[in-house]
């Protein structure tokens, strides 16, 4: 079927009757034309009438194209198309002219020339195809088909399909989505027309096996190269990298190292398509030494290189997030201890663990950390690059790895992407590019810390900064500089890339999208951008920031989905504001979305903060909609018991879950809940069950699990926390901070002065003592009546810098009350000048002895015990009523 109606032909027979029917300008091919008298012009004056001639086409075709008829005509009714030459190459210049999407005027070239009998040539056909290429429907093949009838019917050469043809078809191909097509046209250039492809048509063609895909075809095809003599170049190898990218990563290497061997340097590309393959097959420290020797080679890295470096970040905190660590490699069995001595007067909240604390030594913690710093520094690498900046995706990865890691640099980096937005609108459209000293201006600054985590707890590979050289245990192989453009294809020439007459795009252009989409600087805060912020907001404790971003994200049109929603009401949590999380949970029903295990866990947790019964009429809700629960959903009611402080249903709970019949099986968290639970009971006897069934079920017990059965067995004064204490100092793993904190506070209440060997060890292992640790120690001193070592260790605590509450205050008092000592009125001028209140501690400590209540009336006569603010004010104000008669004491009083 032809696209266009064939015109009449001077050499077919017709009868009689229908050749006299016929036009005469039609029944003899070979008429004179009359003579047309054309003015005189200078070769000048005619460069100028076909200049000013072209741009009033133009105008014309802009205006045409803008009416509302929506024609697109390039011509008009009146326009010089009609009064065009009857020559093939007059129709071609016009071709040329022709707007590359405006199809409409190309056919009605096509169409006046068939109208007017005059010839297409070959370039004609091109010139069409090249305009028809880029529908996306089969015309550009229809003219390919009758082409080749024109060639078979006249035996004319000049009307065969060459290889120009068929590029600009493998293109259409594309545009089509086509690919067995391509390859069919490929067997008819061979077989037909006797066509050699050249090694940019191969690279098409092996690219669209990427899209199929189609291992053993691109092997063929390359195999066929060699063959025909045609040397693949490095976009020959790229292509083949991408096809191969799910094959084994020997077969990638020996791609890559085949490169060097025919003389062939990889480009950007080249490292960008072998660094994301490593990071399919989560060979992260591979990916980092093929970073490494990108650097080396002398190429600059673009934002398609860190975007793929972050996602590595990404991806090993999101296994770290699934995959349960490895069991630490030594045990010991749990040691034999005497009976648990009888509660004493001990106070839980001296063995209350500092937020975070224990935290900085558990290894996946850490090791959570330890990524963020290198994907911060990846990021400020990216940004000091004067030739490139961070687009949205580069922007996401990161903010993504620090909201997991709760690290409030989140929101610094959050600031300087709106910065970024807000400058590339205020140039007047996407991906304007900013200046490095436009970054530095924004004030942004990030402080790279270095250190490095125990990532042998866990088996975790080995994640090298961005500056590091040689990561992942391979050999470097150096070589010079591509000779090709870094951009790889995207820079290559219009003959490389197998442009057709109008020096188009190749169509392996679109080929490994996610390679070359990213190589811009667009950026916008989208819904990952918002998700990750709500996700950092919990897990610092901001819930007001949480409302802000949320609101934020609203205000700018973007639709929250089942993941910001769960963020969300998980930030309400932090306030137990139940009356935000179900309407936020309303709202989810209201909108359609699936409701899941993810979001009733997330409501459980809020009512569990909250204290409210109506969890378990959540959690039945739950199980009649048919949604199965998870460890999360367990984890919730255990943590409403806990705050409920009904630990008999906390264990049923625990029950239920070791059933054999449960598909749900409790995990770190179960574990520490009730270990807790153990606490509130002094339940001395479960926690070490506990701490057997954590063993048996092969779950690895870390410091802060040991240290959570230490803080059990303190508050009971049971002496099996110092063999356990014991237990990881010998075995491991090492006892932290809050280890020491713990055995001292035990150590204190008992009066036993082992708690000088105990502070001195952990000052001998290289830890440094907090606040915590000298508020015991002088708690110690106050019992035993000490005064000399109660001076020293306050004394060293101003040297270490640490700043003396309240409870540090009390403490040394209890040392001078029994003896009145007026030092205590030393350390209440020392409260008020460090505007420290005191609480209601400070009063029964002093109340208890005679001497000390004389001390406290003292205090009170010098207005000690006044609010630093209010006694400043009296003071203030005291000379200026002297001079009235008034009394601003007793009027402060009222």
């Amino acid at each position: 079927m032809h696209l266009f109606p064939r015109p009449f032909r001077g050499n077919e027979s017709l009868d009689a009757e229908a050749t006299q029917s016929l036009p005469k300008p039609v029944q003899a091919r070979h008429i004179r034309l009359p003579k047309v008298v054309r003015p005189h012009f200078t070769p000048h004056q005619s460069r100028l009438a076909a200049f000013e001639k072209a741009k009033r086409l133009r105008k014309l075709h802009l205006a045409n194209a803008d009416s509302s008829s929506g024609s697109g005509r390039f011509f008009s009714e009146n326009d010089s198309l009609d009064r065009c030459a009857p020559y093939t190459e007059s129709y071609n210049a016009l071709l040329r002219q022709t707007g590359k999407k405006d199809r409409t005027g190309a056919v009605r070239i096509a169409l006046k020339m068939k109208e007017r009998g005059v010839p297409m040539n070959l370039q004609t056909y091109n010139l069409l195809l090249d305009i028809l290429a880029d529908t996306g429907d089969d015309s550009a093949f229809r003219v390919y088909e009758e082409m080749k009838e024109e060639a078979a019917k006249n035996y004319s050469a000049e009307i065969a399909p060459d290889l120009a043809t068929y590029t600009i078809l493998l293109r259409a191909c594309e545009r089509s989505g086509a690919y067995d097509k391509a390859f069919q046209l490929f067997q008819e250039m061979k077989a037909e027309f006797a066509l050699q492809p050249d090694v940019s048509f191969f690279n098409t063609l092996i690219g669209f096996c990427v899209s199929i895909p189609d291992e053993h075809t691109a092997s063929e095809l390359f195999a066929e190269m060699l063959e025909r003599g045609v040397q693949p170049n490095v976009h020959t190898y790229n292509s083949m990298l991408n096809v191969f990218s799910s094959a084994p990563l020997a077969v990638i290497e020996q791609m890559f190292n085949d490169m060097p061997n025919k003389g062939i340097s990889p480009n950007l590309r080249t490292f960008n398509t072998v660094m994301k393959v490593c990071q399919r097959l989560s060979d992260y420290p591979r990916v980092f030494s093929y970073f490494d020797e990108l650097k080396e080679s002398g190429i600059p890295p673009n934002v398609v290189t860190f975007n793929i470096l972050l996602d590595v970040c990404l991806s090993r905190l999101e296994e770290l997030s699934t995959k349960p660590p490895a069991a630490a490699p030594r045990r010991v069995s749990s040691p034999t201890v005497s009976p648990a001595a009888p509660p004493s007067t001990l106070s839980p909240e001296v063995l209350r663990p500092l937020a975070g604390s224990e935290e900085d030594q558990d290894p996946i913690a850490s090791a959570v950390k330890q990524i963020a710093v290198t994907a911060l520094a990846l990021f400020q690498e990216m940004v000091q690059q004067r030739s490139l900046l961070p687009n949205t995706k580069s922007y996401n990865a990161v903010l993504a790895v620090l909201a997991a890691a709760g690290d409030p640099k989140v929101f610094e980096v959050f600031e300087q992407m709106q910065q970024q937005q807000k400058a590339q609108q205020q140039g007047g459209g996407k991906g304007k590019k900013l200046s490095t000293a436009g970054a530095a201006g924004a004030g942004v600054r990030f402080a790279m810390t270095g250190g490095s985590s125990d990532d042998s707890l866990l088996g975790l590979p080995a994640i090298p900064g961005a500056s590091s050289r040689g990561g992942g245990g391979s050999t470097s192989r150096r070589r010079q500089p591509s000779s090709t453009s870094p951009l790889g294809e995207e820079a290559a020439s219009p003959e490389q890339r197998g442009a057709g007459p109008r020096g188009g795009r190749s169509s392996t252009s679109s080929i490994a999208d996610e390679l070359s989409s990213g190589d811009d600087c667009v950026v916008e805060a989208d819904l990952k951008t918002y998700t990750s912020l709500l996700l950092a907001s919990e897990k610092l404790g901001m819930f007001e920031k949480a409302l802000e971003l949320f609101d934020e994200m609203l205000a700018v049109g973007i639709k929250p989905d089942k993941l910001a929603y769960t963020k969300m009401i998980d930030a309400c949590a932090l306030k137990a504001d139940v009356a935000r999380a179900r309407a936020l949970f309303a709202e989810c029903r209201a909108k359609q979305i699936i409701i899941d295990v993810d979001l009733y866990n997330s409501l459980l947790r809020v009512l569990a903060e909250a204290t409210d019964p109506s969890v378990q009429e959540l959690f039945e809700e739950m199980l009649a909609a048919g949604i199965r629960p998870n460890p999360h959903t367990y984890n919730a009611l255990l943590r409403y018991c806990e705050k409920a402080e009904e630990g008999t249903r906390a264990f049923a709970l625990y029950t239920e879950m070791c059933s054999r019949g449960s598909t749900v099986k409790p995990n770190l968290t179960t574990y520490s809940i009730l270990m807790d639970i153990c606490g509130q009971r002094r339940d001395t006897e479960r926690v070490r069950e506990l701490l057997a069934d954590m063993r048996k079920r092969g779950l690895p017990i870390s410091v802060s699990t040991v240290n959570r059965v230490m803080r059990v067995l303190a508050l009971a004064q049971d002496p099996g926390v110092v063999e356990y204490f014991e237990m990881i100092h010998r075995d491991g793993p090492a006892p932290n901070l809050e280890s020491y904190v713990i055995l001292l506070g035990y150590y204190c209440v008992k009066g036993d002065e082992l708690i000088l060997v105990v502070f001195d060890d952990l000052k001998g292992r290289g830890i440094a003592p907090d606040l915590r640790v000298f508020n015991i120690m002088l708690d110690y001193c106050g019992r035993i009546q000490d005064k000399r070592k109660s001076l020293r260790f306050f004394e060293e605590l101003k040297v270490r810098g640490l700043t003396a509450d309240v409870e540090t205050y009390n403490a040394l008092m209890a040392v001078f009350a029994e003896s009145g000592d007026p030092l205590i009125l030393k350390v209440f001028e020392e409260m008020n000048e460090n505007q420290i209140e005191p609480n209601p501690s400070t009063f029964s400590i002093l109340i208890k002895h005679k001497r000390s209540l004389e001390c406290l009336k003292h205090a009170a006569e010098q207005r000690l015990l006044l609010p630093p603010e209010l006694a400043r004010w009296i003071q203030a104000k005291e000379a200026e009523a002297a001079l009235r008669g008034l009394d601003v004491t007793a009027a402060a009083g009222s």
